[in-house]
Parts: structure tokens; sequence; C-alpha cells
């Protein structure tokens, strides 16, 4: 299962001394696992397994390739002005820049734990959602950050609007809330058993007005909210399969999970309808970057597929310089 390997991923890696100065032009390789992409002005961004970072500028034709720092890499982020952006991984990693991802700056942030993904707010104020029970959160860009522990609970996604209010879902069905940019939180749901027949939730996703949100986990369950989390409804899928990604795109919700598994909602007043479901690879999905038409979507194995027509087709990546 990709979020268990993710959340065991090996932590006995010799460290690295530093940003290589040479770098490589080879794509994604089958072996290695992909977890987090981000789109940013038209350059897809890739972070995985062993500090990997991979870019492109046209659609998968050429390639950069870097190696940061000898430690797993789980998510990369931008800020919704697209000035600044993080990367979050394994032992408490977080790298930043500020141009736009050219260039990467580790930072100092006071734990070991893995920080498995990052919820950005602006330039300044970000939050982490992290294993065993972690959460950070920074008001200054990463100069220095906060944490705080919620049990020994693993968070493994987290939304964060522009306004600093913003939810956080991970282990036994737990749902945490916060208003002030993940310097508090607030349980909405869960967060009171160990009872592991009670299933995670691995991701989350809010509209900017607050109130309409998405948590998938298991099984193909989905909880909405249209009262910013205040109440949850279960909404089933019509396949049943573990989600790992939700991603709103333009009236409608994408989820993508186990055996390449991508199912398409459209939303209507907080309702989920007329599901598409297509599975253009056999590997799990990790991470999805949506800019327009334009989707991508990354995985274990080396898997990148793009499609450029709002996912209606999807095209898989297939380096030729291996």
């Amino acid at each position: 299962m990709l979020i268990l390997g993710l959340v065991l991923s090996a932590c006995t890696h010799e460290e690295a001394k530093g940003i290589p100065e040479k770098s490589e032009s080879t794509g994604p390789r089958p072996w290695e696992p992909l977890y987090g992409v981000a789109i940013h002005s038209g350059t897809w961004f890739i972070v995985g397994a062993r500090g990997l970072l991979l870019t492109t500028d046209d659609k998968a034709k050429t390639w950069h390739r870097r190696n940061l720092v000898n430690r797993d890499f789980y998510c990369i982020r931008f800020s919704p002005s697209d000035k600044v952006a993080w990367i979050t991984g394994e032992d408490g990693l977080a790298y930043f820049s500020d141009d736009g991802g050219k260039t990467w700056t580790a930072q100092k942030t006071g734990t070991e734990d893995r920080l498995l993904k990052i919820g950005i707010a602006d330039d300044q104020k970000a939050a982490v959602a992290a294993s065993d029970g972690t959460l950070l959160n920074t008001a200054d860009g990463g100069k220095t950050w906060a944490a705080q522990k919620f049990k020994d609970i693993t968070f493994f996604d987290i939304a964060l609007n522009p306004n600093g209010e913003g939810w956080t879902v991970g282990e036994f069905e737990t749902i945490l809330h916060t208003v002030d940019a993940g310097k508090t939180w607030q349980v909405q749901r869960g967060g009171t058993t160990r009872d592991f027949r009670v299933g995670p939730y691995f991701a989350v996703d809010f509209e900017k007005n607050n109130q309409d949100g998405w948590v998938v986990g298991l099984n193909g369950l989905v909880m909405t909210t249209g009262d910013g989390g205040k109440t949850w409804k279960d909404t089933k899928l019509p396949i049943n399969r573990a989600l790992y990604v939700a991603e709103g795109a333009e009236k409608s919700l994408w989820m993508a999970g186990a055996d390449g598994t991508f199912i398409q909602a459209k939303i209507d007043q907080q309702q989920l309808s007329d599901w598409k479901v297509a599975n253009p690879t056999f590997n799990d999905i990790s991470d999805l970057a949506i800019a327009g038409d334009v989707e991508v979507a990354v995985g274990l194995n080396g898997t990148v597929i793009f499609s450029e027509d709002g996912g209606a087709h999807w095209q898989t990546v297939r380096d030729t310089k291996q």
C-alpha cells in the first residue's frame, strides 16, 4: 500500500553532503517512488525517494534531475502567490525556495518526524501534517517553526486557505480544524480511539469559501461537508478502493489512489454526482496537480501521467534516456 510504504519508508540512508553541482537529464525511472507534484508557471515539479527533484518545462519532453539530500521527499507546494514554495520529507526535512523553484535552502524544523504534507496560506504562513502526532506551523516563511503534538496520530494531508483557516486529516478518522494557520487546532471528528478497525482519512480538500469540503479514505469512502466541517456526511463511491488524493477543479472533485484509480465527480450544491472512473495506470497514485486543463499525477514505480484536456484522456510518461 502506498501510504503504508511512505510512512514506514526506511530512515537509514546516509546523509548527503550538500546539493550536487551537476544534475542529470534523465526523467522518472521505473523503480523509484514519486510522492509529490506541483505545477508552477507551466513547469512540473516532482519529488520522490532519496531527495529527488524532477522538473520539466516542456511537458516531459526533457527533464532536469537533482537529488538535494539522501532522504525521501513527500510533498512540494507553491504559495497562492506562486512566489515561494516548500518541499517536505522524512526526518523533519523542509526545503524553501523564493525564486520559483530554481534554488532550494534547507530549513530547521526542530523535529525528525516525517513531514507528509504542507499547506500554505501565504508567503509567510504555512502548516505541516506529519507523523507521530506532529503538527508544525510557521508565520515567518520558515525561519522558525513551532510544533504541537496531538496524541501520536499520523496526519496524512492538510488543506490551508489564504485566510488561515484549514483542516488536517489522519488516522482513526481524525479531522482537525484551525482558524489561525495551524497555531491551534480543534477536533471536528475522531481523535478519540486507537481501534485499528477504524480506518484513516488520507486526503482533504476545501473550497476557498471555507464551507464546502471533502475527505477521502479507505474502501471508496468520501466524507462531505457544507458547513466548514461542523457536520459531515458519508458518500459511497462506485468502487471499493483506497483513495490517497482529493483535488478540486472547476466545479468538480478529482480523487485518485490504489491501483491507478481516478474518479471525477461533479460538484452541485455540495453534492457529488455523475461519477467518471478511469484507470490510466495500475500503479498507486500519490499526488495530483491541476492547472487549468493540465493535470499531472505521480505515483509508485516512477509513474507520471498527464492530461491536457481536463482528464478526458491521459498520457503516460516514459523516459527514453535510461
